[in-house]
């Protein structure tokens, strides 16, 4: 695999924050080990929004400072984002393999597919689904 830059879902970023997390450990172990090849990690807009509501709901910003743990975490150097503005849309509307997908996993495959970097999810029908596609795990893995 080449030095591909990386499209993380709110499924590996959640944990990211979240230490009870099931997954936490395999998720910081990913930003770690993709760090050490100087990768870029691009954040759909969408994900960034979907991380913030599940947090909120999940009562994450009523404990002291988790805000500014939340906003630390997406002010990291290596992450990239994408707005999903016209000229995004445009571009999606072309792509018609992610059919199977709703609409908020087909965005995020499709944002990997477009800037031609390897999603990162623990979701795996989104993976199943993506054109390249693994968990933190699996990703990890391919790095050894």
């Amino acid at each position: 695999m080449t030095n591909k830059n990386l499209v993380l879902d709110s499924s590996v970023l959640i944990p990211l924050l979240c230490e009870e997390e099931i997954h936490s450990d395999y998720s910081k172990d990913l930003l770690k080990a993709a760090n050490q090849t100087n990768r870029i990690f691009i954040i759909p807009m969408l994900v960034l929004f979907e991380v913030f509501h599940n947090l909120k709901k999940r009562g994450f910003f009523e404990i002291p400072m988790a805000f500014e743990k939340f906003r630390d975490l997406f002010n990291y150097p290596n992450f990239q984002y994408i707005d999903l503005n016209l000229d995004f849309f445009n571009l999606f509307r072309q792509v018609d393999v992610f059919d199977n997908l709703k609409t908020s996993d087909a965005t995020i495959a499709a944002a990997a597919f477009l800037t031609k970097s390897v999603l990162i999810s623990w979701d795996l029908d989104l993976n199943k689904n993506a054109y390249e596609a693994y968990t933190p795990k699996e990703f990890i893995n391919t790095l050894l």
